[in-house]
């Protein structure tokens, strides 16, 4: 009996493995793999088979994860991204920030998030919060107390832990502000002559 090992990969898409094609198909209890791209999120899995028989083992525990910053370096030590953003004014002229946080198998847990807010165009340099993980804690949110200036705001969020802070760019965005005019107009009442 000749055992060799298939070993699969999500592609550096980040998400699950495909398991229809091997990525190598090899004997050795190594295998280089690479170089792989920036930007990426690549998960291995690695299942036993018999030559002879073609059947193979259904393992999904024999896994490495290997993260690809923008910069080329390795990250996988970073939390995964935040999904379900959302903005939305609130009275005041400020506006409400939420979002929806899932741990990923693999990836470890966030410290935290930082929130990112600017008009048009989103700037991550300055973060305008930032909001503490909480274990089992699904949704989020950040009150940005107004009067912001009116306009059209683009927000972000991205979650962080000691190993740095995780890039995805994620961005919602939607008409923040009150001006002056609209909240007089509010106040003027229609009086029959």
């Amino acid at each position: 009996m000749t055992i060799q090992y298939h070993i699969y990969s999500n592609h550096g898409t980040g998400g699950a493995v495909d398991l229809t094609t091997p990525l190598v198909t090899t004997a050795d209890l190594s295998c280089v793999i690479g170089p792989l791209n920036t930007s990426t999120d690549n998960t291995f899995l690695v299942r036993a088979f018999q030559v002879e028989t073609g059947l193979e083992e259904a393992n999904t525990v024999a896994s490495v994860r290997v993260a690809i910053g923008p910069d080329g370096l390795e990250n996988s030590g970073l939390p995964n991204a935040p999904h379900a953003l959302n903005l939305s004014s609130v009275p005041g002229g400020g506006c409400l920030i939420s979002w929806a946080y899932a741990p990923a198998l693999g990836q470890r847990l966030p410290d935290g998030f930082r929130i990112f807010l600017k008009v048009e165009v989103v700037d991550y340099t300055v973060p305008v919060a930032t909001v503490p993980y909480i274990s089992g804690q699904l949704g989020y949110s950040c009150l940005v107390p107004g009067p912001l200036s009116p306009a059209t705001y683009s927000v972000a969020v991205r979650s962080f832990n000691s190993a740095g802070i995780e890039t995805n760019t994620a961005v919602q965005t939607g008409n923040i502000g009150r001006s002056i005019v609209p909240y007089v107009m509010d106040q003027i009442q229609t009086v029959a002559v």
